[in-house]
């Protein structure tokens, strides 16, 4: 009787947890008619929505994605692809065309995530998709992560003016030897010495143009405002060379001014793509580049199994809820996934909501 009663106890037990499989992922699909998904759940955990279809392997794949943008490449500007502020995403900034164009409105334009960085360390296996984010590029040749500053809408990383703090004297004292005694040992004394080529710098004095780096965003973006920021307006996607740092004079450098140029701040993430973005590295002082490809079971956003490595460290899946005017939750602005975005990231066992 004991072992029957055991054996019942995991029967009862095994149908809870899918009854809540049941209701968390059912939560997900009603929270928008149209949210197209790919996370992998077995048809034993989770209903199959009305329409879908699934792989041979018994994962769920994809649905209709026909409301998802097509991003588009061939009108003579390339969308820049965005790195987030926490740097776990990477980002187009389009309008419902698929368009990033910056001629054209500025006031529709949305995220669309097409890539995710895969080597980072998650806190107990959960990634949260954010309801809005900051847009960052880089600012030197280096594929290093900490080499993006906060970017424009034309793509190119921004800068800001740094004055001097205090006033800067044109001579200073060393000591230095200045001779030797009758014993031949040195003798020291103060020598005046040009500092500076002999130039005077006040308090507010320019001094550098500095990249708006997330670390240093109290400098740039005091109380939440932007100050001034710049551009450097060239043919190297706007990385200056080190001697424009320094000179508030060089012509390339401009300031932003109206919305077509200013900063990419506080995007809402309307999608994730159903194409994802790849970056091949450019010779030493040329940059890269970033292409878009469907995606497919072989390479998605987070998924993959031939072309990219799908991102076996997310456990947990959390779709980070915006906030209205009065600061209440109004759920996640996500619209749509694409197709196989989370194909074969078989780890995935819970999803919150906000």
């Amino acid at each position: 009787m004991a072992k029957t009663a055991k054996g019942k106890q995991g029967k009862k037990k095994n149908l809870k947890l899918r009854r809540q499989l049941r209701k968390t992922f059912g939560c997900l699909f009603m929270i928008s008619a149209l949210i197209v998904t790919a996370i992998p759940v077995t048809p034993t955990e989770a209903v199959s929505p009305s329409g879908w279809s699934t792989s041979t392997d018994g994962y769920f794949v994809s649905s209709d994605g026909s409301a998802i943008p097509t991003i588009q490449t061939n009108n003579g500007f390339i969308p820049p692809v965005y790195q987030d502020e926490t740097g776990n995403f990477f980002f187009v900034f389009v309008d419902n065309q698929g368009n990033a164009d910056p001629s054209t409105s500025q006031d529709n334009k949305f995220a669309i995530i097409v890539d995710y960085n895969r080597d980072q360390t998650l806190d107990k296996g959960m990634l949260t998709i954010p309801a809005k984010v900051d847009a960052y590029v880089r600012f030197t040749d280096s594929s290093s992560i900490g080499t993006y500053a906060a970017a424009n809408k034309l793509g190119y990383p921004l800068y800001y003016k740094v004055v001097e703090k205090a006033s800067t004297p044109t001579t200073r004292m060393v000591e230095e030897v200045v001779g030797v005694d009758e014993n031949g040992k040195p003798v020291y004394g103060q020598t005046e010495v040009e500092v500076r080529g002999g130039q005077a710098r006040a308090a507010g004095d320019f001094k550098e143009y500095a990249p708006c780096l997330a670390a240093q965003k109290s400098e740039w973006c005091p109380d939440g405002a932007d100050i001034q920021l710049y551009y450097y307006q060239d043919n190297n996607k706007g990385i200056p060379p080190a001697t424009a740092l320094v000179d508030e004079n060089d012509s390339k450098w401009h300031p932003v001014v109206d919305n077509k140029d200013n900063r990419i701040g506080g995007a809402t993430v309307q999608y994730i793509g159903k194409q994802y973005a790849a970056y091949t590295a450019g010779a030493t002082g040329t940059g890269g580049s970033w292409t878009f490809h469907d995606c497919s079971e072989k390479r998605s956003v987070f998924g993959g199994t031939g072309e990219g490595v799908p991102a076996s460290n997310i456990i947990s899946l959390n779709f980070e809820s915006a906030k209205g005017a009065n600061g209440q939750n109004i759920g996640s602005p996500l619209t749509g996934i694409g197709d196989y975005a989370f194909y074969n990231c078989t780890n995935i066992s819970s999803i919150s909501l906000g």
